[in-house]
């Protein structure tokens, strides 16, 4: 009972070793450099050929760019997939590299992993040349082979345009003449804010006046008549807009005589001081003293806006 039970343990474990020797026989990768020697800057290729029994993990190992030594990786595309017997698949593979360093550059192996396994490729050597030279005529160089041709996708090319700091300047000067266009037409295009003037009424107007008096020089004689003149017409234009009276180039003493009839009844020692300074003025040669400018300023004042007062409260 005891040798029936090691024989069959022998069996399993025997087996199970050579089912794991016959999977690990059908990982199998390849490698073939094309050409094997270059000159500087000219492409070579690494077609690899990839067998696998378990194509769902199967995972290829690429080198690093830091691993690629003197050599640089250009491109790399999985080209087909080919089914073969059973599970076992082929993967072709075409990677495209060049060197700009003269020597032998050495590849490192290229590998797939299987369930935990490694598998691996050999090593492959690339040499690198110097362009010749003809000595006879050092400035002209022996025509390089041509590149292997390798297809971009257009999102590619889109890239290497956009990684050029040029494209960027361009695009910042487009962007800058379309904001001053737009500008420009914005300008002559908008409308014009509408600007409502309101008019001033009498009162305003005759307050604007009599500040612009009051900020006048009162030093001079020609000052102090062009004073008293402008007192008179402040009066007056207040008079024809305010009250609408039909009063034409009257004096001091005439506007103060018509105020103190009805409807106005304006106080005769309101504008009694005011009328007698305006005319030793204007027709004495009197020198006015500072102070009249003031005083007079506000009693024409306090006249004015007491008729404006009666006229609101509908008296006049």
């Amino acid at each position: 009972m005891r040798y029936r039970l090691l024989l069959y343990i022998l069996l399993i474990c025997g087996g199970g070793g050579l089912w794991s020797f016959a999977a690990a026989q059908d990982i199998v990768i390849t490698t073939e450099l094309t050409p094997s020697t270059i000159q500087i800057g000219e492409y070579a290729q690494i077609k690899m050929t990839i067998r696998t029994n378990d194509l769902d993990n199967t995972l290829l190992v690429i080198p690093q760019e830091r691993q690629m030594g003197q050599a640089e990786m250009i491109a790399f595309e999985v080209t087909d997939t080919i089914p073969l017997q059973g599970t076992e698949v082929q993967l072709n593979a075409l990677m495209t590299i060049t060197s700009f360093a003269e020597g032998m550059a050495e590849l490192p192996a290229f590998g797939v992993t299987v369930g935990g396994e490694s598998y691996f490729s050999k090593p492959l050597y690339l040499k690198v040349t110097m362009p010749e030279v003809d000595t006879t005529q050092p400035l002209k160089y022996n025509p390089i082979k041509a590149p292997v041709s390798v297809s971009l996708r257009w999102w590619e090319y889109l890239l290497l345009v956009l990684m050029n700091p040029i494209t960027w300047v361009v695009l910042g000067i487009i962007i800058v003449v379309l904001l001053i266009l737009w500008y420009r037409h914005y300008k002559r295009t908008r409308p014009e804010p509408e600007v409502v003037v309101v008019p001033l009424t009498a009162l305003e107007t005759f307050d604007q006046r009599l500040a612009a008096l009051r900020a006048l020089p009162f030093d001079q004689q020609e000052e102090q008549i062009a004073y008293y003149d402008g007192l008179i017409t402040a009066l007056r234009s207040y008079l024809t807009e305010g009250l609408g009276l039909e009063i034409d180039e009257l004096t001091a003493r005439e506007l103060a005589q018509l105020l103190q009839k009805a409807p106005y009844e304006v106080p005769q020692s309101a504008l009694a001081q005011w009328v007698i300074h305006s005319e030793w003025v204007r027709f004495a040669d009197t020198w006015a003293e500072r102070a009249w400018q003031a005083e007079d300023a506000t009693t024409i004042y306090e006249v004015v806006h007491q008729l404006a007062s009666r006229k609101e409260g509908k008296s006049l």
